[in-house]
Parts: C-alpha cells; structure tokens; sequence
C-alpha cells in the first residue's frame, strides 16, 4: 500500500511534506529517497518519488496527478449534541469516512458533559487531528471542517449560507428524514442537528426552527443512541444525494 500525506506545498514538478507528516515519513515509517508516496492537498492526489530529505522538509517529485477520489457533491453537515465520553470522536471518524462536510459539537440543555476552557480546546484540536487521520485512511482529499464546541448563540454564524437544516427528534412522529429528503435542492449545504443523551427538549426544538429554519424529522419507530443516528442521518442524506449506494 502506498501511504498517503497531506502535502505542505506543490510546484508543477514537485510537492514537499513538513511537520508531523514529514517526522511520520521519517521516523515512523522509515522512508527515504526513492520511495513512492501520496501527497494530497484538498484539492488532488499525486504519485511521487521522494528525492530528498533535508531540513525538516521531504522532497518528492511528481510521477502522476492520480484520478479524482469522489468527494461528494452533497455538503452535508453534522450538529451533534455534545454527549459523555468518545462518542463524539468516533462519529467524526466514521462521518469522515462515509463524506461529511463538516461537525458542529453543541452545548444542549441536556449535555452531561461541560468541558472547562482548557479541556475545551485540548476536545478540539483532538477531534480535528481524528479528522485528519481519517481522512488520510479512506482516500479523501478534503478535510471536514471541525468546529470548536457552540452554544445556539454562535451556530446560525456556523453553517455556510441558505443551508438547510433539519431536526433529528423523537417527538417528531409524521414527517420521516427520507421523505423529506426527496424535496431537498443538492446545490445547497444540508446540515442535520442530533440531539445529546435524553434528545433535544422542546424549546430547543422551537428556537432550531426560528433561527435556522429547521424542520422536525423522525429517523424512525426505534429508538437510536445519539451516535448511532448521527451516522444512520448523514448516511441516509448521502445516499439520497447520490454519492452513497
């Protein structure tokens, strides 16, 4: 297998790793001039031969431009609630595997957890390298933007413009997710609020709708834990989209 990098940089000859990537080349792995790798930005993948190592930097030449790696078409974001433990890590990974546009971890009324300010940014540089290396391992180019953790307050300013939004929550009983999805217009951002252990209370419900327009749905008749249905919508919402199935 041919490891893959995130690349610091690229000419039209060559491209160079720096960093943590260039101490997992060199220390890590062990490789030197003359092995091939991956080198990525966000954009495309490239084949390249490593000519040289010197002064923190790896030196590769360009053998190839490799064929687009399908990231979807769809943006579909993730507005989880903030839950217990490391919930919230493994459904960045796994939703960075499957194509997501990016995480919003949020402060629910009934989130357990309350991170202190430094245990709040340690979460969150955390969350962003588990993004990385996910990204790294299923063969994407472009990392989900990982936001750090939101009150209500800040998140309408989160999402991109004209996104729609929906509400996943078990009050909902008329209105299914993938019914709603046959009416959704691709062209925008699509962003899907999860709530915490215990769900979303009713008023957080209602300010969902007032101030980001989002619409109540039901992922269906049983009951899902939080990290369950985070995966089980962005993965319905991508299949819809045409980029899964």
């Amino acid at each position: 297998m041919t490891r893959r990098f995130r690349l610091a940089g690229k000419g039209d000859e060559m491209f160079w790793l720096e960093g943590d990537e260039f101490r997992h080349l060199t220390t890590v792995l062990r490789l030197g001039p003359g092995a091939r790798i991956v080198g990525f930005d966000e954009e495309r993948a490239y084949l390249g031969i490593i000519t040289n190592l010197k002064d923190g930097r790896a030196w590769c030449r360009i053998e190839s431009a490799l064929p687009e790696t399908g990231e979807p078409a769809a943006r579909v974001f993730l507005v989880m609630g903030l839950t217990k433990g490391d919930k919230i890590e493994w459904v960045i990974q796994k939703g960075t595997e499957l194509g997501m546009a990016g995480f919003v971890p949020l402060a629910a009324e009934r989130s357990v957890a309350r991170p202190d300010g430094r245990r709040q940014a340690a979460g969150d540089e955390r969350r962003r390298k588990i993004a990385a290396a996910a990204v790294k391992q299923c063969g994407r180019v472009r990392q989900p933007e990982i936001f750090p953790l939101s009150g209500w307050d800040a998140l309408p300013a989160l999402l991109p413009p004209d996104t729609a939004c929906f509400l996943a929550w078990e009050e909902e009983k008329e209105r299914s997710f993938r019914a709603a999805l046959a009416g959704v217009d691709w062209r925008r951002p699509l962003a899907v609020l999860i709530g915490p252990e215990g769900g979303f209370t009713r008023a957080e419900a209602g300010r969902a709708a007032a101030e980001l327009g989002a619409a109540p749905v039901s992922l269906g008749t049983r009951v899902l834990r939080a990290e369950t249905a985070a995966l089980a919508a962005l993965t319905l919402a991508l299949a819809a989209s045409g980029d899964l199935g």
